[in-house]
């Protein structure tokens, strides 16, 4: 009996913001989950394009974004409702089936906000929005930015069989 795909392999991602002012962390919210996309040439996509040679993507994570729109992340999300600020990954690690990316967002050139969202994107160049959005969540506690904070967010991705 042939088992379907979809029971037996799976990407799961997670996300956390860390405060700090003056190299000290101020707060830190718990991970949260979200979104892999599921649409064409976004996400779990790229992935499955790579396995078949279609590389029109490279499936690196190269930015991350944050923005201050609520709505709900859905499979089909192209980018983020209101993308504001983007970094570039700055650290990268893997251990086992995860993934963990870090990305850091200085005071200097983070206004202060409410940021409501984040989500990873694939290429790209370093204007908001620009590449393939890999996944996309609103953050169950928002990251509130006020003068001389700086934020750095965790982003675990997971294969699950």
């Amino acid at each position: 009996m042939l088992t379907k795909v979809s029971d037996s392999f799976g990407l799961q991602g997670e996300v956390k913001w860390i405060k700090s002012k003056n190299g000290i962390i101020i707060a830190e919210s718990e991970f949260m989950p979200n979104r892999v996309m599921g649409n064409n040439g976004r996400g779990i996509s790229i992935f499955l394009d790579r396995l078949i040679s279609n590389n029109t993507h490279t499936g690196n994570i190269r930015f991350a974004d944050i923005g201050d729109d609520d709505t709900l992340a859905t499979a089909a999300d192209t980018d983020l409702g209101n993308g504001l600020v983007r970094a570039q990954v700055g650290a990268v690690s893997r251990s086992g089936l995860s993934a963990e990316f870090r990305f850091f967002y200085a005071s200097a050139v983070t206004p202060d906000d409410t940021y409501e969202e984040f989500g990873m994107f694939v290429d790209g160049n370093t204007a908001v929005g620009s590449g393939q959005l890999f996944n996309h969540l609103v953050f169950a506690t928002p990251l509130v930015k006020t003068t001389g904070e700086d934020h750095t967010v965790v982003c675990r991705i997971t294969g699950a069989v």
